[in-house]
């Protein structure tokens, strides 16, 4: 793996933070579940580490499919940046890589859908995501930012970055420590 995770403990506000920067694929999920459970068991419970395992999975399967920016032709990957701080109450999840406008929009418009539904609301259109056809532009069944939300109980925010030429697309994902979370 070209980059490593980049891992600190007490980091200001937060008690654990593990960062990672570079191409997103298989390799990177498998270590940073490895990571995970070795350094998230003194703050998070069990129940807490599945929930953060799951949603960190997602979001870094999202910079893997949709990012703009590609690894080598042997690892067409996406290439992005993925940060979890574990704070006092809560679990902060932000990943960032390049987009276009479009695929903005088109995010941001699927996104504040999801955050207008409730749980039973987001129960229902999960049901209804396993039992269609996949969207043609996804590259997965669609159902991972629904049960992202429904996981973390939290909406998702999301912000377009434009530094320099280039345009970041922000995902972060909030989950509530203490909470019956998963």
């Amino acid at each position: 793996m070209p980059d490593d995770f980049i891992i600190k403990h007490n980091s200001g506000e937060a008690s654990l933070v593990i960062g990672y920067a570079g191409v997103c694929n298989h390799s990177v999920l498998e270590k940073f579940t490895e990571v995970l459970f070795r350094e998230a068991e003194p703050y998070l419970s069990p129940k807490e580490i599945k929930t953060t395992l799951f949603c960190s999975n997602e979001v870094i399967q999202n910079v893997g499919f949709y990012s703009m920016e590609r690894g080598s032709e042997s690892d067409a990957s996406g290439i992005g940046k993925f940060e979890l701080a574990i704070l006092p109450s809560r679990v902060l999840i932000t990943s960032t890589n390049l987009t276009t406008v479009s695929d903005y929009e088109r995010m941001k418009e699927r996104i504040e859908n999801l955050n207008a539904l409730d749980q039973e609301g987001l129960k229902q259109l999960y049901k209804e995501k396993l039992r269609s056809e996949s969207e043609e532009e996804s590259k997965g069944a669609g159902i991972g930012l629904i049960e992202i939300r429904r996981k973390s109980k939290n909406p998702i925010v999301i912000t377009l970055s434009e530094q320099e030429s280039a345009k970041q697309i922000i995902f972060e994902i909030t989950i509530d420590k203490g909470n019956d979370n998963g």
